[in-house]
This record gives C-alpha cells, sequence and structure tokens, in this order.
C-alpha cells in the first residue's frame, strides 16, 4: 500500500514539477519519458539508467532527480533517493 501511494505522489509531483517545454531537444524529453513510463510500469532499474543518461547530459534537467530519486526510494535505496531529492530542491531554488 505504502508502495503504490508512493508511486502516485511520485507520478503526479513529477507531472506538476516537469516543464514539457524542453526546448526542442528532443533527446531529453525522449529520454526523460521513456524513465517515466518504465518507472509507472514498476521497471525502476531501467526508469533509473534512462535517467543516468539523462542526467549526465544535462545536470541541470532537475525533474530527473525528483523521478531518479523515487525510482531509488522504492528499490530501497533511501542514501539514493535523499541525494536525488537534494539535488532536485537545490536546481528548484536555482530556477
Amino acid at each position: 500500500m505504502k508502495k503504490n501511494i508512493f508511486l502516485i505522489w511520485t507520478t503526479l509531483a513529477v507531472c506538476v514539477f516537469v516543464n514539457i517545454s524542453f526546448a526542442g531537444n528532443i533527446n531529453k524529453a525522449q529520454y526523460f519519458n521513456y524513465a517515466l513510463k518504465k518507472f509507472q510500469a514498476g521497471d525502476n532499474k531501467t526508469a533509473i539508467a534512462y535517467l543516468d543518461k539523462l542526467i549526465a547530459a544535462d545536470p541541470a534537467f532537475v525533474e530527473a532527480y525528483l523521478l531518479r530519486g523515487s525510482a531509488r526510494g522504492i528499490l530501497n535505496n533511501y542514501q539514493g533517493a535523499l541525494k536525488d531529492f537534494d539535488s532536485f530542491l537545490e536546481g528548484r531554488k536555482e530556477t
């Protein structure tokens, strides 16, 4: 039950915070959308792999940290999740 509530909350948060106007960069949008679909399907390891690539390409894409933190939390990687949530919050302060 906790996992389902966490998944629903995270999906809603991502939808609220994501700016879909990726300045014409289809690759970033595609990676994020693939990751989101994998996350929603419960394939968190694959979602993290896509998000790792996205963050490596654009560390300023802060929404990727939020989604990756959520996926890590579901996989019980709480330290990684907290680190990603901190990165998300720091990035949001700068924008």
